[in-house]
């Protein structure tokens, strides 16, 4: 199963250009935070009252997400500059 995994992953990575690749997982890590900021708010609104740490599970995933996108966005626009 190991090598399965790997040898698909080389060859995923291998076969699609840099621009090609940072595109498809910029788009993924945009869809993944817009769904769970989507998330947080939906469980805010059902619950009026929500305790703090039912929010703050989604915080586990959005701060890395965030991250994710804003490394994607400075190197885009790197990549702009002359």
């Amino acid at each position: 199963m190991t090598t399965t995994v790997t040898k698909v992953s080389t060859v995923t990575i291998l076969s699609n250009s840099y621009a090609a690749m940072s595109s498809n997982v910029g788009l993924v890590a945009i869809a993944l935070l817009m769904l769970v900021l989507l998330e947080k708010e939906l469980v805010r609104t059902r619950y009026a009252v929500a305790p703090h740490a039912r929010l703050r599970i989604f915080d586990i995933a959005i701060v890395p997400l965030l991250v994710v996108c804003g490394k994607i966005f400075i190197i885009r626009f790197i990549d702009l500059l002359p």
